[in-house]
Formats: structure tokens, sequence, C-alpha cells
């Protein structure tokens, strides 16, 4: 997933488990955010982790 700068700020990798399949969040420096199992909760954990770094407060509406 990019930034607004176009710059990477974290990849989601689909793994195939005996579960079914799996979505490992990860962030740019390395840092594994966890794993979902829909891609749309993926995104959403990776999304608010890239807003939450550019917003002055370190968090979204300050929290």
């Amino acid at each position: 997933m990019l930034d607004a700068r176009d710059q990477v700020a974290g990849t989601i990798e689909l793994r195939r488990t005996d579960d079914g399949p799996r979505y490992r969040v990860e962030v740019a420096g390395g840092e594994v955010l966890g794993w979902a199992t829909s891609l749309k909760t993926a995104t959403e954990r990776l999304h608010r982790v890239i807003i939450s770094a550019n917003v002055p407060g370190g968090g979204i509406n300050g929290s």
C-alpha cells in the first residue's frame, strides 16, 4: 500500500492456512501489525497506521 507521497507504507500478503486464507499486515519498517481474515480488515488496519503516522498528536482526531 502506498501513502500520499507514493512511498511504500506497508504490505498485505495473502497466506493460505489450514483454517482458510489469512492476510498478514506489515508496516514498511518491518513491524507486523497482525493477521486478518478479510482483505477489508487488513487494509483498514494498515490505513489507520498510515493516517496516524502523519497526524500531529499521534492519532486520528488527536487520540
